[in-house]
């Protein structure tokens, strides 16, 4: 049996990537700002706000005190708090606590507690190269996790592979009906869900992917590659 921590584990893609781990009989230590009123086992969780110290101290004691061999570190937690219209300083420092501190903090208090052929992913986000109005604090964070992934891959190096994924435009919330052209706007011919970034995360965590780390794996349907002119392939524009 292999232990991973999960962190943002209330969100559609840490659940589908909790759900592949348990299936395959791993034990997944979970975190997030709100316990789910109905958890359907009683594997660990942790009550947590990552932008606090103490909380992520409670989690790194649990993990030492217990004698856990970790085999891996998920990381999904985010926030969102806009950007330049609506995002003061304290929520821009936030959402960078959230998404580049904390897995920096829980990776070099981890470290000595990482088993053999250990690794870690790092979901991000196509915000990191690309944007709309007004994602500043999202997309800044998602860009200092980029750089992080690749800063600890090569700290780790021969310890613990660190991965990327960068997912685009992906159904976490189970919409699951979208029109003619959101799917059109997708090169794949669909809008993402939460198994397409799960499935390469665990191949990531699995030693089938021993010779990879540091790298960034973008799941987005082609989304990011699609040249867009207006009045071309039913695109339009209209201010």
């Amino acid at each position: 049996m292999r232990t991973y921590l999960l962190t943002g584990a209330g969100n559609g893609i840490a659940q589908s990537i909790r759900s592949r781990l348990i299936a395959d009989g791993d034990l997944v230590i979970e975190t997030d700002l709100i316990k789910p009123e109905e958890k359907p086992d009683d594997r660990p969780f942790f009550t947590a706000d990552l932008r606090r110290f103490e909380d992520l101290d409670r989690i790194i004691s649990y993990i030492r005190d217990k004698g856990i061999c970790l085999n891996g570190l998920i990381h999904t937690a985010m926030l969102h708090h806009g950007g330049l219209d609506t995002c003061t300083y304290d929520q821009f420092i936030d959402a960078y606590k959230v998404g580049v501190a904390a897995p920096f903090y829980l990776m070099q208090k981890l470290n000595s507690l990482f088993a053999k052929n250990a690794a870690a992913v790092l979901i991000g986000s196509t915000r990191f190269l690309m944007s709309q109005p007004n994602w500043e604090s999202y997309a800044a964070a998602k860009g200092g996790l980029y750089a992080l992934n690749h800063a600890l891959a090569m700290t780790l190096a021969g310890k613990v592979r660190v991965n990327l994924i960068a997912p685009g435009w992906i159904d976490s919330s189970n919409r699951g009906q979208f029109s003619a052209a959101e799917k059109r706007s997708q090169p794949a011919g669909r809008v993402g869900t939460p198994d397409d970034v799960a499935a390469l995360c665990r191949f990531l965590l699995s030693n089938e992917a021993g010779f990879i780390t540091g790298a960034v794996f973008t799941v987005d349907g082609g989304m990011t590659r699609q040249m867009i002119y207006p009045g071309e392939f039913g695109w339009d524009f209209t201010p």
